[in-house]
């Protein structure tokens, strides 16, 4: 298993010096680095110390003896590794051709999909919705490379809902109908009622799940489900929470509407993910209970394909309400992750990145930097005794921390567009102490 993850390194041009051994140690030298609660890029270079998967010693100071594998720096800029608190690596191109993929097919697809996240600079995702355990699982056991995956499994909808993809002419399953290809393939779960919501949150959670993801609200891409109506019941969405609390996680819904996202809050939701038609009401409630926001910009920017003129009028109601969602999120002070959302081919996930440009309409290039390090990392942790990744810290650069880090050839606490093109100004990348990436030298 180790020998395959080598070959594969290998082939990506990464050198093999620290790669399937069990001890090592790395010095990256000659280093500007930044981490959460600097405002800048430190102005003098210095040496981050890795043993194994942790980051042991950070300063300008230390001793390198000649166990170390030395990296240097070239004076370029290091960050910790970047979050993304809602993409789909395991969906292909929309729900119609998910229909018809095969699961082998959609398997690699997840491989390559996870090899361009991790090729972004990103080094964990939670995947929002989809089949990804035995991509996890293939990951951490160094069979393919990727970022660190926080899986849902399916996320749970009510019928007619936003993860109800049947055509109209299947009916319910009580009225001889058929699961659908999207439930059967773990994409989705249509549940109605109390007793089939804490079934399919106890579903997940039995396959692996670090948070159960509920759909809660209409969505853009759904053909079915209008952007204003509520899906789900109070009653309905605490039998998820409650199925969750008692694995000492957490529940994210999908929601966009004001009633929704209220009634999933006083259900004891922890997670609103998009959240673009929200009023100063509903952002004094996130407030107040505690909740988190996870919001995107690029995927309403742009129209897909196999969009209808419905659904493009949805997309460019989202993406106008922007501006309200990020004022009021500032107004109120809310926690805010970095996220995308993306899903289909490899391709799609290219453009993952521009969320690093687009975000400066908003935000500053710091407040960038934490929404995809320490705020996401804090929306990680929510999933407690889940979290399969407690060694050590995710989103920052300090001892103790996992050493996911990445090297840029420009300062991004001065403009973070430079994120938006890793593959011209990411020179490395690391995660769990292992080398991805490095063409300081080129």
């Amino acid at each position: 298993m180790k020998n395959l993850f080598i070959t594969i390194c290998l082939l990506m041009g990464i050198s093999s010096s620290s790669i399937g051994q069990e001890n090592y140690k790395i010095a990256i030298t000659n280093i500007h680095y930044w981490t959460a609660g600097m405002e800048h890029s430190s102005q003098e270079t210095t040496t981050i110390i890795i043993e194994n998967n942790l980051i042991k010693a950070i300063g300008a100071e230390i001793k390198i003896d000649s166990s170390y594998t030395i990296i240097d720096g070239k004076e370029h800029y290091l960050i910790p590794g970047l979050i993304d608190t809602h993409i789909h690596l395991m969906d292909s191109e929309g729900p119609a051709e998910m229909k018809e993929t095969e699961f082998s097919y959609l398997s690699i697809l997840g491989t390559k999909n996870a090899n361009r996240v991790l090729m972004n600079g990103v080094t964990t995702v939670r995947d929002a919705a989809g089949p990804t355990f035995g991509l996890k699982k293939a990951i951490d056991e160094e069979m393919t490379a990727g970022p660190r995956i926080y899986p849902s499994g399916a996320a749970l909808t009510q019928s007619g809902g936003h993860g109800d993809f049947r055509t109209l002419c299947n009916h319910s399953q009580i009225k001889g109908g058929y699961i659908d290809e999207t439930e059967s393939m773990g994409l989705a779960f249509i549940a109605d009622g109390k007793t089939e919501m804490l079934k399919g949150a106890r579903e997940q959670l039995r396959k692996g799940a670090t948070q159960v993801k509920v759909l809660v609200s209409g969505s853009i891409s759904g053909k079915h489900d209008p952007i204003d109506v509520v899906e789900f019941t109070e009653e309905e969405v605490n039998e998820a929470v409650k199925a969750a609390e008692n694995w000492g996680t957490y529940v994210m819904v999908h929601a966009y509407n004001d009633k929704s996202i209220q009634m999933a809050l006083n259900a004891g939701v922890k997670s609103i993910e998009h959240a673009t038609l929200i009023s100063e009401t509903t952002a004094k409630m996130i407030k107040e209970k505690g909740a988190v926001l996870s919001t995107q910009t690029y995927v309403f920017s742009v129209d897909l394909p196999y969009f209808t003129a419905e659904q493009k009028q949805k997309r460019k109601e989202a993406e106008e309400g922007l501006n309200t969602l990020f004022s009021l999120s500032k107004k109120y002070d809310l926690l805010v992750t970095h996220s995308t959302d993306i899903y289909g081919d490899p391709n799609q996930f290219k453009n993952a990145p521009k969320e690093f440009t687009l975000r400066q309409k908003w935000f500053s290039n710091v407040e960038i930097l934490e929404q995809a390090t320490i705020n996401a990392a804090q929306v990680l942790e929510m999933s407690g005794e889940r979290n399969p990744y407690k060694e050590g810290k995710l989103g920052v650069i300090k001892e103790g921390a996992y050493a996911d880090l990445i090297i840029i050839n420009q300062d991004p606490t001065e403009d973070t567009k430079v994120l938006s093109n890793p593959d011209k100004n990411i020179n490395f990348i690391m995660k769990n102490g292992k080398v991805f990436k490095n063409t300081l030298d080129k």
